[in-house]
């Protein structure tokens, strides 16, 4: 969002199986992995085609690098640090 709005809502449906498991990242186990899918509706104001949604970041490169403090998620710089 680009701006204030006046209503927003969400909603969610968990769906496949209850069977399914998944690779924990840094063990062995395993766990459910249901899926999960995400809806969200934004009320007023509508947004024309003219405004932009995003402002494009500067990667990390420009800011010190992946292992920077001013780097988020090693991948874009913090423009409050920066």
């Amino acid at each position: 969002m680009n701006g204030p709005v006046t209503d927003f809502a969400c909603a969610y449906h968990i769906c496949g199986s209850e069977d399914a498991t998944t690779k924990d990242y840094n063990e062995d186990d395993e766990f459910p992995s249901p899926k999960v899918s995400l809806v969200c509706q934004y009320g007023r104001p509508y947004l024309g085609g003219s405004v932009p949604i995003y402002e494009i970041g500067q990667p990390c490169t420009a800011c010190g690098g992946k292992t920077s403090d001013a780097c988020i998620w090693k991948a874009l710089c913090n423009n409050s640090v920066v």
